[in-house]
C-alpha cells in the first residue's frame, strides 16, 4: 500500500498534465481539460498507477517534443527527458512519479513557452 499521497504531490501532478496540454494553446487548460480527463488532483491521489504513470509520461513527451522542436538544447538534455519519460512509465509507486516530475520541472520548465506568454 502506498503512503497518502500529500497536496502538493496531487497537484504537482495535475499541474503538469495541464501545462502539457496547455503548451499549444492560448490559455491553461482546466482542471480534467485534458482529452483523458487525467488532470486532477484526485487522480493522482486515488487513481489507478497506470492511469498515473500514462498520464505523466504522455505529458512529458509533450513536454519533450516542445522543448526539441523550439529550443537549442544539448544531446545531453535530450537524452536526460528521454530518460525521465522511460522511469516514469517503470516506476514503482506514484512517489516516484512526482520525483519525476519535480525533476523535470527543475531542469525543463525554463524552456516551456505559452502562447499567452508570446
Amino acid at each position: 500500500m502506498e503512503d497518502k499521497m500529500t497536496p502538493e504531490m496531487n497537484l504537482t501532478f495535475e499541474m503538469f498534465i495541464r501545462k502539457a496540454f496547455s503548451i499549444n494553446s492560448y490559455n491553461m487548460i482546466n482542471r480534467y481539460g485534458d482529452p483523458a480527463g487525467l488532470a486532477n488532483t484526485d487522480m493522482f491521489n486515488f487513481g489507478e498507477i497506470e492511469k498515473v504513470k500514462a498520464g505523466a509520461a504522455y505529458s512529458a513527451q509533450i513536454c519533450n517534443k516542445h522543448i526539441v522542436n523550439n529550443c537549442n538544447i544539448s544531446d545531453d538534455e535530450s537524452n536526460d527527458m528521454d530518460r525521465i519519460v522511460k522511469d516514469m512509465i517503470n516506476a514503482e509507486d506514484k512517489i516516484r512519479i512526482f520525483e519525476l516530475i519535480k525533476e523535470f520541472n527543475q531542469k525543463y520548465d525554463k524552456y516551456i513557452k505559452f502562447k499567452w506568454n508570446e
